[in-house]
């Protein structure tokens, strides 16, 4: 098993990162999110242009720019939700498949496919642990779904899951944002940090370095930290 995880915090290729904002159709509501001041991006983003979250900023073409996407390549998405992170990987490769649980979500990404005119992307509702297919796959995203999940056990879960449905020589790339310091506000959203370490001895990686790192302040003095992880030669 080969690991690789990525520590940059500032977008890795401005290219990429247009190319998400150029699908950038979600909720209105969205649009509020700032990065935060301890966060700089190498390409500084009209914020008020764009939906995706601080950390979706790096994130997304981080695993874009690792991927290696084939025209051939089959993939997963797996709780992509209406995120825009799926058509760029659609316009790489010859057909990706969205799971999530909330079935509103897959119609509003329905609805945004057909608009933009993905004719690649297959949608299921279904959770990560749950999804069975009977094709395996190149390449699996879980793109900061897993804070998501309460349940540790559940996340480990999602994890095999998604294992057993990769090829013998598949990817996964999973990124999950992790309190590292507790504030006065709680954001019952993000892991701990002991549950970061978990998925990270699962993968036998040594457990989170304070000082490896990068860290923003949310208000209310919580502060995060995101992981990108490739694995490979499962």
């Amino acid at each position: 098993m080969k690991i690789h995880i990525s520590y940059t915090y500032g977008c890795p290729d401005e290219t990429i990162l247009r190319e998400l904002m150029s699908y950038d159709i979600q909720c209105p509501e969205c649009t509020i999110l700032e990065p935060h001041e301890n966060a700089p991006l190498n390409f500084e983003v009209p914020t008020s242009f764009t939906s995706l979250h601080w950390s979706r900023q790096y994130e997304y073409p981080w695993a874009i720019m690792h991927s290696n996407l084939k025209p051939s390549d089959v993939c997963l998405d797996a709780g992509g939700a209406y995120a825009v992170f799926k058509y760029a990987v659609a316009k790489r490769c010859a057909k990706v498949v969205t799971i999530d649980m909330n079935q509103d979500y897959l119609d509003k990404s329905i609805r945004s496919a057909e608009r933009l005119g993905f004719k690649n992307i297959e949608f299921y509702n279904s959770k990560i642990q749950n999804y069975k297919s009977e094709e395996k796959f190149d390449k699996i995203y879980c793109m900061s779904v897993l804070e998501h999940i309460p349940s540790s056990s559940e996340r480990i879960e999602c994890i095999e899951n998604m294992i057993g449905m990769l090829k013998k020589d598949g990817e996964l790339y999973l990124t999950f944002d992790f309190i590292i310091e507790e504030g006065e506000n709680q954001f019952d959203f993000y892991m701990r940090k002991n549950e970061a370490a978990e998925i990270l001895n699962y993968f036998g990686v040594p457990e989170y370095n304070n000082e490896k790192y990068y860290s923003a302040s949310f208000p209310g003095g919580c502060v995060l930290a995101t992981i990108c992880l490739k694995v490979w030669d499962l």
